[in-house]
């Protein structure tokens, strides 16, 4: 006896509204999908430091590739959310990816295939972002849109840093190729789950039940939004893509020196991504904290300060003479990184005419700094000058550079907005 197709269309259709009752459902893909995306990119260096034995400069080399990959897919990811549907990059991205991870599996003992795996993986994961973003805020307004973003950076954070957690223990108990194969394993999961997870049609926006802090919070913000000229957010949307890059450029130049600096520090392999991955979680505790705080919105004068405290804590890091002063450096660094990360999405997604396109281009300039960075890390250690501090030092001028951008973009805002009250 067949079961009338009425029947099944009415039982699919309780499922998808109980999904989507609230934004759970996409939350919940995030955490999935940032678990082989982490182990993937974030694992990278320590595998081609054990399997290839590349030096720090050749890490950089092949991040920078991959930077200009997601650079070039974020903003094909935010178009595609714009103009069609968010769940068709997300959809795409997931497929391909899962086909790049087997890729590697088959063939990366071969260096050429394994840095074509790696960037190809970064094209597509980076066709994800923005359409689990857009959908997200998707008819949400600036207050809904800052509580919604705090909850999907705390998401995406936890797995970021308990994927970073687990790499080196895994590679080295169950062997270097886990690496290539785990995320296609753990993205064959997360494609079934998209056809369950990810909304056919854009999420309504209704009324969620929130806390009688967090309506005040959010009544507050639509009032301060009303106080701030269109010109003026969008000056502080520059802000917050270009202070977050330069933010991804210490983050890299940070994994791509992790192997190095697993050996100057004496970690042993099995832990070294352990240690390493303090500062992910000092990024949790700051979009936490971020959440319930919004005292940092269009404060242009904590960005820069937060932006300056970021490359000192970089430069303890890297130039750490022990354990104690590199995990106390990782505490400040993860701390300052939240704040710049949420800047920049908070400020492109709230009160945004064109959100796709907006988080396209927030994760487009995010793989322009992974690029950069990298880059001149890699540049840097080739050239004349063979300390290996030299190029750490090359990336700090170029941070520096940016906080001076920086400083001077807000002191333009604070003209402005000092002349516009006094008319």
């Amino acid at each position: 006896m067949s079961v009338p197709k009425p029947f099944l269309w009415g039982f699919r259709k309780t499922l998808w509204m109980r999904s989507f009752s609230s934004r759970g459902g996409l939350l919940l893909l995030t955490l999935l999908q940032q678990f082989p995306a982490t182990v993937f990119l974030y694992g990278e260096p320590f595998f081609a430091r054990e399997r290839f034995h590349w030096s720090t400069g050749q890490i950089g080399l092949s991040q920078a590739l991959v930077g200009f990959s997601i650079a070039i897919s974020s903003y094909i990811g935010g178009k595609i959310a714009h103009r069609r549907h968010s769940r068709t990059g997300v959809m795409w991205g997931i497929l391909l990816a899962m086909a790049f991870s087997v890729l590697g599996w088959g063939f990366g003992d071969k260096q050429g295939v394994f840095v074509l795996t790696f960037v190809g993986f970064a094209f597509c994961q980076a066709l994800v972002w923005p359409g689990i973003e857009t959908a997200l805020v998707q008819g949400q307004t600036a207050g809904q849109v800052g509580h919604t973003l705090s909850h999907y950076n705390v998401i995406w954070s936890f797995g970021s840093w308990a994927s970073l957690l687990l790499a080196t223990p895994l590679m080295a108990r169950l062997g270097l190729r886990l690496l290539l194969l785990l995320p296609a394993l753990l993205y064959l999961v997360n494609y079934v789950l998209l056809r369950w997870l990810f909304p056919i049609q854009p999420l309504p926006c209704v009324p969620t039940e929130a806390s009688l802090s967090e309506q005040a919070e959010a009544a507050q913000l639509e009032q301060e939004q009303k106080t701030h000229s269109l010109a003026e957010k969008r000056a502080y949307r520059w802000l917050g893509w270009i202070a977050n890059p330069f933010g991804f450029v210490a983050l890299n130049v940070v994994i791509s020196s992790n192997p190095a600096l697993q050996v100057r520090l004496g970690i042993p392999f099995e832990v070294a991504s352990v240690w390493c991955s303090l500062w992910l979680l000092f990024r949790i505790l700051s979009f936490e904290i971020l959440r319930h705080w919004t005292g940092w919105h269009y404060r242009w004068g904590i960005l820069v300060t937060t932006f300056f405290l970021m490359m000192v804590s970089f430069t303890a890091i890297t130039l750490a003479p022990n354990l104690p002063i590199f995990l106390v450096a990782q505490a400040v660094f993860g701390l300052c990184l939240g704040l710049l990360y949420q800047s920049s999405i908070f400020y492109s997604l709230a009160d945004s005419e064109a959100a796709g396109e907006h988080g396209g281009l927030h994760e487009c300039v995010i793989g322009l700094g992974t690029m950069s960075g990298n880059l001149l890390l890699y540049v840097s250690s080739v050239g004349l000058v063979r300390s290996p501090q030299f190029p750490i030092y090359c990336v700090l001028g170029l941070m520096a550079v940016g906080w001076c951008v920086l400083f001077g973009i807000g002191m333009r805002v604070r003209k402005n907005r000092i002349v516009g009250l006094l008319k």
